[in-house]
């Protein structure tokens, strides 16, 4: 659009660059006040600033009277508008054809500067264009926006923003891996000034390598994380603890392997449910068959799970104190999903039930690393036997709540045991433990649910079997502690067999 306006010499009086950070909006501002001023401008073949003219060498120096830059994210006010444009517009350039105002950050402006701003827009002199660039188009008043032509900047495709590195490398006499440039190509995140920014950082280092990079940005290497996704769908969560270990021992921060990892899972889910080939194209040499390979011995199912539970692990480290025991929890959950306490367990138990039935061996346990036998320990005379836990239903709902706390306080010390600590027991009925909160916490009960699992592990330590947990509000759940459950039996039974139809995906025949 730009270079047909060039080419039939219909240049607007103001323009808009909005988009990402670091995706040319400046850059192609001064490039547009080089083409308006070029001597070559107006020529019918000619579109682009020929960068050898007087008027050419001057904008690019930055030595150029008649074209104003305006930072509005530090020149704020109304004055600075006043005294930078308004005072100036109406004189006529000196050394160029045209004046060119770039201002950037544009939203940051004040109202007051906006409405002093207004009235050049509307009637700006024929030798004035004015750009503005913007990464918050929203913030710009409409009546700024329904006077300028307006260009949506996107992020840099991975495939292009690899192609110019490599340009740049060699332009510059820079020996880089191509690994490499795909590690600063996923890092930059479409942002070409970021890219560039980290191939010169790394260059200053020496030769650009992909090892380089990933050290110099703190991120795992793919190939560990190809490495863990195996130990994990493979069911070895020794193997996969144990790589955590290497990996924190190399000096790797745990949050930002959480993230590499989850990215990497992401990738893994896109291409298992569309096969989209350009999650694909931003990996380096023997990656890609890695992540088919992957993708074609996993359901969507598991895919999906590594991924939700990498996002849980990413929230709870927030909060957390000890990652490094969250990032093992989460591991043995994500190798062995039939040891959960919910509908993941359930699914994996359905899975190796319809594998079982089509005739397909069970894949054989990882090989456990030899150990040297330990010596058993001796019998000391005061050690009295562990008593076991009682039934759910021979213990009182009191006592057994008073237990469940009292393990809650020793697991779980931090948030959770305070929120369930506000709550009181309801009823214990059909294996369900019911319990309530006051009005108005509904917060508590979101958070309480959120690691309802971890509430229900507690639950088998203390009855002996796990208890499904429900979580209600005053109000909404059955009668006073220890009372029976106000449902009749006839509605327990229907609602059973709704959750398993809704479980199984079947329907009521009889």
């Amino acid at each position: 659009t730009l270079q047909n306006a060039l080419r039939g010499g219909q240049v607007a009086a103001a323009y808009l660059f909005a988009g990402p950070r670091g995706t040319g909006k400046t850059s192609t501002a001064r490039i547009l006040a080089k083409a308006v001023n070029c001597v070559h401008a107006g020529e019918p073949e000619v579109t682009v600033p020929c960068n050898q003219c007087p008027a050419c060498v001057s904008i690019g120096d930055g030595t150029c009277l008649d074209i104003v830059e305006l930072d509005a994210a530090s020149h704020t006010g109304v004055d600075d508008v006043r005294d930078v444009i308004i005072s100036k517009v109406q004189f006529p350039p000196t050394e160029v054809r045209r004046k060119v105002y770039i201002v950037d950050e544009v939203h940051k402006l004040s109202n007051a500067a906006f409405n002093a701003l207004l009235k050049t827009l509307e009637e700006p002199p024929g030798h004035v264009v004015f750009v503005l660039a913007t990464t918050d188009p929203q913030n710009v008043p409409p009546t700024i926006l329904s006077r300028c032509q307006r260009f949506e900047f996107h992020r840099i495709e991975h495939a292009v923003m690899v192609r110019h590195l490599r340009h740049v490398c060699q332009v510059e006499g820079i020996q880089a891996e191509e690994g490499a440039l795909h590690a600063i190509a996923d890092a930059s995140e479409g942002a070409m000034r970021d890219a560039l920014v980290i191939l010169e950082q790394v260059a200053a280092q020496g030769e650009v390598g992909e090892g380089t990079v990933l050290a110099t940005l703190g991120l795992t290497p793919p190939q560990a994380l190809a490495r863990l996704t195996d130990l994990v769908l493979g069911g070895d969560a020794g193997g996969a603890i144990a790589l955590l270990h290497q990996l924190q021992a190399e000096g790797k921060d745990p949050a930002q392997l959480a993230k590499d990892a989850v990215e990497w899972w992401r990738k893994l889910l896109l291409y298992r449910v569309a096969g989209d080939p350009a999650v694909l194209m931003t990996m380096g040499s023997g990656l890609a068959e890695r992540l088919q390979a992957q993708a074609a011995s996993v359901t969507t199912e598991q895919a999906w799970r590594l991924v939700r539970l990498g996002l849980s692990l990413l929230e709870e480290m927030r909060e957390a104190a000890w990652v490094t025991v969250l990032w093992e929890a989460a591991l043995v959950r994500m190798a062995h999903p039939d040891m959960d306490a919910g509908s993941d367990a359930l699914a994996a138990r359905v899975t190796a039930l319809e594998r079982h039935l089509a005739g397909e061996k069970p894949p054989p346990p990882a090989p456990a690393k030899s150990r040297p036998p330990s010596p058993a320990p001796a019998a000391s005379p005061q050690a009295l036997p562990a008593m076991p836990p009682a039934p759910a239903g021979d213990m009182p709902l009191p006592e057994l709540w008073k237990r469940l706390l009292s393990v809650l306080q020793r697991k779980e010390s931090g948030p959770l045991y305070t929120y369930i600590a506000e709550a009181r027991p309801v009823s214990l009925d059909a294996g369900r433990l019911t319990i309530s909160l006051g009005q108005g916490k509904s917060f508590q009960k979101e958070r309480i649910e959120l690691r309802k699992e971890a509430v229900e592990q507690a639950t088998a330590e203390v009855a002996g079997r796990v208890l499904q947990l429900r979580v209600v509000l005053e109000g909404e759940g059955p009668g006073p502690a220890g009372a029976a459950s106000a449902e009749a039996p006839g509605k327990v039974h229907e609602s059973f067999v709704k959750n398993a139809t809704d479980i199984f995906g079947g329907h009521i025949v009889e």
